[in-house]
């Protein structure tokens, strides 16, 4: 499979950056890796993720939710970042206050999880190599050809991403778009120690978790992770937060 971060959002950024108003990128970008988030619950919950119908039974409503979760709760978490020189990855912390119209969220969100069953299916042995026997045979570089694809194309998608990233940061796009993040303030200081606290011992337990050895399964449940724990530690320092100043009062 292509790499799931960060090659899959290289299918949907340069649309965000086409149509910046009428894309959600928050929900494309999610929605773009939304069918291999099921592969975290394997093998407790083998859902199918990556038929056309799951569009509507698992990757929209996934994306919709963790859309929400990710503006409150983690996207204002990026003013703690370091400013990465040109990356700029403070300006994330604009798009928290962003909320786009439900259809544009609902078809950014569709858009993104569409480009990835497409992609997979080029790159999968479940897909088009079972009506292309040619692309069963092997290439110069000894493997099948779907599997050339799929490891050309996780490159390929992780160096656009990687470009789309460095144009978003190096133009200011996001500030652009949605106008000046909030100042860092001192949070960082409380917000990245309770960060590490919950996202270590959580990936620890995702490896030891049955079929944790897996890389496709184990990318799943550290996305998984990386996200709760980010949402984890901006809520307990807003609590923090709001207890100092009653207390000040």
């Amino acid at each position: 499979m292509p790499i799931t971060l960060p090659a899959h959002p290289a299918a949907v950024l340069p649309l965000k950056q086409r149509w910046p108003k009428r894309v959600d990128g928050v929900a494309a970008v999610i929605g773009s890796i939304a069918p291999d988030l099921a592969y975290a619950f394997i093998p407790a919950w083998n859902v199918d993720s990556h038929g056309w119908l799951s569009l509507l039974y698992w990757s929209l409503p996934i994306t919709v939710v963790l859309a929400v979760l990710v503006r409150r709760a983690v996207l204002p978490a990026a003013v703690h970042m370091p400013d990465l020189g040109q990356l700029h990855p403070r300006d994330l912390a604009a798009s928290a206050s962003v909320r786009h119209a439900l259809p544009i969220t609902a078809y950014s969100a569709l858009a993104g999880a569409a480009s990835h069953i497409v992609w997979d299916l080029f790159t999968h042995e479940s897909g088009l190599p079972l009506w292309l026997p040619m692309l069963m045979e092997p290439s110069p570089l000894g493997v099948p050809w779907f599997k050339t694809l799929q490891y050309g194309s996780g490159v390929a998608g992780t160096l656009v991403t990687a470009w789309c990233v460095l144009q978003i940061g190096r133009h200011r796009m996001l500030m652009r778009w949605h106008g000046e993040p909030p100042p860092s303030g001192s949070r960082a200081r409380t917000w990245w120690p309770v960060f590490a606290a919950a996202v270590v011992p959580s990936v620890v337990l995702a490896i030891q978790l049955p079929d944790g050895r897996f890389p496709h399964i184990l990318m799943s449940r550290a996305i998984w992770c990386a996200i709760l724990a980010a949402a984890v530690a901006t809520l307990l320092t807003r609590v923090g937060d709001r207890r100092r100043s009653m207390r000040e009062r």
